[in-house]
């Protein structure tokens, strides 16, 4: 899904939302909701602060937490229409992906792709990723950066909704499963790693005991690494990947260095350590010398302190929903999500800022809507039966 920066960087659903905003003039109210407007307000107090501080106002951040707020309207839209996503939609995002993974492929085969290409490079024939973002400006439209950086976490979603999936359709829940892991590889995404790993660790804890699928493809996605340690220098994917472990690339060692440096930040004093020194990158930067501490949490709290860091925790946290009395797809969904969200987390710790400025929230929304929506009309017809019972007593 392509970004076009019209003076911010805007998807094409973000696009989308804005012009159905005049449609719609009531919104569905829920936690995510709720804690979403009350980070984004207090995200704005804070810019507001620092700015009068630094003598300095930053156009662009703010009209990127007025962004911020678009998946308010989007989750309510997706209520009031009840938009679902059902088994035929997750079939199509599973083909999309194994034409962008047989497209890499080919191109290592056809020997276009160096290593260093692979280990490092950003474009679509080096690595598995979302489509290049363009820029509409007065020269017309130019390619800007990319949407990579949340790719592998995606895929680490589809990963765990494909293998819940299991319980509806066994030998296509386990095809899908096994080719939605191996295009997360090509990623190059140890974020969406993580997600994957939290995930199949948590499967084999809640059903231990039982000699189930789960436990076995743990054992499975264990077993690859030393594959990834033995091929690693053949495909620059794999090699960073294994790399990740003992931190000898300069990404890792970078990142720690920033992590190392907002600690000394936050402990500098108390305010700092409550509320934070200022939010928005621009203003992080001006302060501090780096823009973000590539990582959501960290970041958040440098620039909004503890508030700000259990405010994202509790945004990320109010996506867990129930899984009783749901339709058989929508308990996959629900079940998927709730096991994505404790991998997320620790990915939004160790990686960078993949809540809020990320395309893949959109899906998370969407999927979240989709069990709301089932959850809303189960409530109904349980509602409906309570008052027939009562009607003819």
């Amino acid at each position: 899904m392509p970004k076009i920066d019209v003076g911010i960087p805007l998807y094409p659903l973000e696009l989308l939302t804005v012009l159905l905003l005049p449609l719609y003039r009531s919104l569905v109210i829920c936690m995510y909701t709720k804690i979403l407007v009350a980070v984004t307000l207090y995200s704005l107090v804070s810019l507001i602060v620092a700015s009068v501080f630094l003598d300095v106002f930053f156009i662009e951040e703010f009209l990127l937490l007025v962004k911020y707020l678009l998946p308010v309207f989007l989750y309510s839209i997706l209520r009031m229409e009840r938009v679902s996503f059902n088994q035929a939609s997750l079939l199509v995002l599973i083909l999309l992906v194994v034409l962008n993974f047989l497209y890499v492929l080919l191109s290592y085969f056809m020997g276009g792709v160096s290593v260093a290409d692979a280990m490092w490079g950003y474009a679509h024939d080096s690595r598995v990723i979302g489509m290049t973002g363009l820029s509409l400006g007065v020269g017309g439209l130019t390619t800007i950066g990319n949407n990579s950086v949340a790719f592998g976490v995606y895929l680490s979603f589809l990963v765990i909704i494909s293998f819940e999936w299991y319980r509806l359709k066994p030998m296509m829940s386990l095809f899908a499963t096994v080719i939605l892991l191996a295009a997360t590889l090509f990623t190059y995404s140890r974020s969406g790693i993580v997600v994957i790993a939290v995930y199949f660790i948590l499967k084999a804890i809640f059903l231990a005991g039982r000699l189930s699928i789960s436990i076995r493809m743990l054992i499975g996605f264990f077993s690859l690494l030393p594959i990834v340690y033995q091929y690693g220098d053949a495909l620059g994917v794999v090699s960073k990947l294994a790399s990740f472990s003992d931190f000898s690339d300069s990404s890792s060692s970078i990142r720690i260095g920033y992590w190392v440096e907002s600690v000394k930040i936050l402990f500098s004093n108390v305010p700092a350590f409550l509320f934070g020194t200022g939010y928005s990158e621009s203003i992080q930067f001006l302060r501090h010398g780096f823009a973000n501490s590539e990582s959501l949490y960290f970041t958040a709290a440098v620039q909004l302190g503890l508030f700000g860091v259990v405010g994202f925790l509790l945004l990320q946290l109010s996506f867990v929903s129930r899984t009783n009395g749901l339709d058989d797809f929508v308990v996959v969904l629900s079940k998927a999500l709730n096991y994505f969200v404790p991998g997320w987390i620790l990915s939004c710790l160790v990686g960078g800022d993949l809540l809020r400025t990320d395309f893949f929230i959109y899906f998370v929304i969407l999927v979240k809507a989709t069990i709301d929506n089932a959850a809303s009309d189960d409530f109904s017809a349980r509602q409906g039966a309570l008052q027939q019972r009562v009607l003819y007593r």
